[in-house]
């Protein structure tokens, strides 16, 4: 293949009743010279005729997506119908600038032998081309009704035979060991207590059921920062008198039981 190329036609009944098509555009880019696969060159093709036909919608007025739009390459169609994601860059960038213009529905498969644009890619001699009925008016049945159009099957390709996929990365998550928190790295109070405050931002952020209170400013209100001090505290008599917490929770104190109450008003 030394170019990729697309060709619009034009599909029009006539007095006595018979479908009639021609040629009305074509465009041709020249293959890349450094070595790029078929399936991309194909993929190009299919790019270069959604933006060929929506030079033509938007020339005439009409809906982009009530085009019909072939392709000889089942690859193609496969990236067409695959999550994009899932994709490597080159082709995946590709398949979001034709989902754009068309829909994936809109795409069919043709048989190569009946693909215009294959003789872009392949190249004719100017006797050749003249003589080529192919070229002018497309395959033979498209000057026929719709209904006598070669049902072809769009067979989607399983998941793992669609190449260039992008390799999954699994993400594992862990448990934050209690010793191993901002506590240990963060040596200024103030510096630990914003960022303290922050992360009490974020946590409302992620989980608003749990918090009424929305921030909308780009700084710390002094509430967040008395939040972040008073959660900070906690946390350090949590760690450093766990026995006293442990029986303030049930009611005891050294001298004798007392409710929790009590001890808070002393």
């Amino acid at each position: 293949m030394e170019a990729y190329g697309a060709c619009i036609y034009v599909r029009s009944l006539g007095y006595d009743g018979k479908w009639h098509a021609q040629l009305l555009c074509s465009k041709t880019r020249v293959a890349p010279l450094k070595g790029v696969t078929i399936p991309r060159l194909e993929l190009n093709g299919a790019v270069l005729l959604v933006q060929l036909a929506y030079k033509v919608a938007e020339s005439w007025k009409i809906d982009v997506q009530s085009f019909k739009l072939w392709t000889d390459s089942m690859i193609v169609l496969g990236w067409l119908n695959s999550d994009s994601s899932r994709l490597k860059a080159y082709v995946a960038n590709r398949v979001v600038q034709i989902l754009e213009v068309s829909t994936a529905e809109q795409w069919r498969h043709v048989r190569t032998d009946e693909n215009p644009a294959d003789v872009v890619s392949r190249g004719l001699r100017p006797q050749e081309l003249v003589d080529n009925n192919i070229w002018w008016t497309g395959p033979s049945w498209l000057s026929e009704d719709e209904s006598g159009w070669p049902r072809i099957a769009n067979v989607r390709m399983a998941e793992d035979d669609v190449p260039e996929l992008r390799t999954i990365r699994l993400a594992l998550t862990g448990m934050i060991v209690p010793e191993m928190d901002m506590l240990l790295h963060h040596s200024e109070w103030s510096r630990l207590k914003r960022a303290t405050a922050w992360l009490w931002r974020f946590i409302d952020y992620q989980w608003p059921r749990f918090s009424k209170v929305v921030h909308e400013t780009s700084y710390l209100t002094v509430s967040e920062l008395r939040r972040a001090e008073s959660s900070i505290l906690r946390r350090v008599q949590t760690e450093a008198f766990p026995e006293e917490l442990r029986a303030l929770q049930n009611g005891w104190t050294h001298s004798g039981r007392r409710t929790v109450e009590e001890c808070q008003h002393t």
